[in-house]
């Protein structure tokens, strides 16, 4: 038996040209196919993944990226904070999952957690030699520096490795994955899910724009709660986001609201929008299209 199932839509960047999801595919890998160069680049699909994105329309938002694989992994972050999630500054990462295990996170690491790693690295390889350099360091025993780090290899060797996003470049992830996942925010967490479309040769990019947006999607259409009517912001007064055009805002009187933007983060802690209006997409879908 049929269902009804919505079916989102977005826009070529390169042309303009307009389809679903599956036709911005098809159509990005003959782009891709009439590419000359020597740089390495990747196309990279970023999704929604967010169990509580207020608008309930997780599957409406997609980013199609290009990106030398030279960029480390900190341009990337920046990138996505900049297009889709920064509000607060909160803290992100990237991380790695085999099958339903964490097994690799790339976080901002300080100087202290980057010691820290250094540490888990040298335990893994030769706990003795770690165990006297502790004593010499420390002034204990042998015995007593062996004893010392069994008890911390029980907090952090069980843990997902960690590496600085800094420090690792896109080349070094794509030699362990084609898909890894990215947290922004770890209290209302936007989660997005990075998938690689495909590896190839192409025009090196602008140091002051590594990276370009192939596709994205259009703006979803979020009824009114009150109407039914295109809403316009999210009313913040109650708590959870509730989506209201700007006549009921202005009937209600609403002392706290944000606009509704295109990003999967609409609607949570403070996002108004990205960081710069040139990196704004508000058109929502034509009414005829390609």
């Amino acid at each position: 038996m049929p269902t009804n199932r919505t079916t989102f839509r977005g826009r070529c960047f390169l042309c303009g040209f307009s389809s679903t999801k599956g036709g911005i595919t098809r159509h990005l890998k003959k782009h891709i196919a009439e590419y000359q160069g020597k740089t390495p680049l990747v196309w990279v699909r970023v999704t929604d993944q967010t169990p509580w994105n207020a608008s309930g329309l997780s599957k409406a938002y997609w980013l199609d990226l290009e990106m030398p694989t030279y960029l480390t992994l900190a341009h990337l972050d920046e990138f996505l904070r900049a297009v889709w999630v920064e509000c607060c500054g909160h803290l992100s990462r990237f991380f790695v999952r085999q099958g339903q295990d964490e097994v690799m996170s790339f976080e901002h690491l300080s100087e202290d957690d980057l010691a820290e790693e250094e540490m888990v690295a040298l335990y893994k390889k030769d706990p003795k030699k770690l165990a006297q350099r502790v004593a010499r360091e420390k002034g204990v025993s042998y015995a007593e520096a062996q004893k010392t780090l069994a008890l911390w290899a029980l907090l952090y060797l069980n843990r997902p490795e960690r590496r600085d996003i800094h420090r690792t470049t896109l080349s070094t992830l794509l030699k362990m994955t084609n898909k890894w996942e990215y947290e922004y925010d770890y209290g209302t967490t936007t989660h997005l899910h990075l998938k690689v479309m495909a590896r190839y040769h192409g025009p090196k990019p602008p140091a002051n724009a590594p990276i370009r947006i192939l596709s994205r999607n259009y703006k979803p259409v979020i009824p009114c709660a009150e109407c039914g009517q295109p809403a316009d912001y999210w009313e913040m007064d109650e708590g959870w986001p509730r989506p209201l055009c700007k006549r009921h805002i202005e009937e209600k009187g609403s002392e706290y609201y944000l606009p509704i933007v295109n990003s999967p983060r609409t609607g949570l802690c403070g996002y108004d929008g990205p960081a710069h209006l040139d990196l704004a997409f508000e058109v929502y879908s034509p009414a005829k299209e390609t």
